[in-house]
């Protein structure tokens, strides 16, 4: 059985090699090979009124970028165990968001880095993991810039949240094929704490939540998964989870994503970015 590939995406201002060594932990602890790519924009300029080709010197300057772009990656692949180490892959694209989704038909994995914006850096930047995590044709693997590397030995400590009222199984269900993981199947009540009682209080809204729980994870195939019913102050699930998972260290959360788009996104929002916007933890968004 092959190995799955993970690519991971790194640009010469982002600390590359940090990065590397990171994702090059994650994919020793999922059996994976790593390939790394960076994305170069075309090197075209075309006549404002015949729409002529790239002129020679264009498609020289071009040849240029992505030569140096190619001798920069294969100076980085060292930093890659042996075991581990795959490609050198130069993408082009005017998008390098746009270019990486259309990688993530080739790997198993798409591995990306965030560095978090906020508030109005967001509001006006975007952000790049968010618009993979939306777009990717296969599983996206999140690194913050603070996100703990996996342990060499032991076991891989995983949170996984899971929707009670249309419960999916496919986070469990990868990582099962992929990993000996210790994972905790989360079902996230942030809204309690605005008008319910406490958990210390005992009351039967915690038990329907852990029966409802343990129903959805037989529902999904994974009825021994150990499970936990968790009440935070945040209102946002993302947020609750993410900072459970912090508090809990965590190695890994594992959730899938729903795909939301349009009025629906931006009404009702997508738990999956809001977790990676918010996490500290690595997070897994599995397709």
């Amino acid at each position: 059985m092959s190995k799955p590939r993970m690519l991971l995406a790194v640009q010469p201002e982002s600390g590359s090699t940090d990065r590397i060594q990171a994702a090059a932990a994650w994919a020793a602890k999922l059996g994976a090979v790593l390939d790394i790519a960076t994305v170069v924009s075309p090197h075209v300029t075309l006549d404002p009124l015949l729409g002529a080709d790239a002129t020679r010197d264009d498609a020289l300057g071009g040849m240029t970028i992505h030569r140096n772009a190619s001798d920069w990656l294969e100076g980085l692949l060292p930093a890659i165990p042996e075991e581990q180490r795959g490609r050198a892959v130069v993408l082009t694209g005017r998008d390098a968001g746009e270019a990486l989704v259309e990688a993530s038909s080739e790997v198993d994995v798409l591995c990306v880095g965030t560095h978090h914006r906020t508030d109005f850096a967001r509001l006006f930047l975007g952000s790049v993991a968010e618009s993979i995590v939306r777009h990717a044709k296969c599983s996206v693997l999140v690194l913050g810039d603070s996100a703990p590397v996996p342990p060499r030995n032991g076991p891989l400590v995983v949170h996984a949240p899971i929707d009670v009222g249309q419960p999916n199984g496919q986070a469990l269900n990868w990582l099962a094929r992929h990993t000996d993981a210790q994972v905790t199947a989360i079902y996230i009540m942030p809204w309690v704490t605005v008008f319910g009682p406490t958990p210390g209080d005992g009351h039967t809204i915690y038990d329907n939540a852990m029966r409802a729980l343990r129903n959805a994870l037989a529902a999904v195939g994974h009825a021994e998964t150990d499970g936990l019913v968790v009440v935070r102050p945040e209102t946002s699930p993302g947020d609750a989870l993410a900072h459970e998972a912090s508090e809990a260290e965590a190695h890994l959360i594992a959730m899938p994503t729903h795909g939301r788009t349009g009025i629906a996104r931006a009404i009702i929002g997508s738990v999956a970015e809001r977790t990676v916007r918010s996490a500290r933890t690595a997070v897994l968004v599995v397709r």
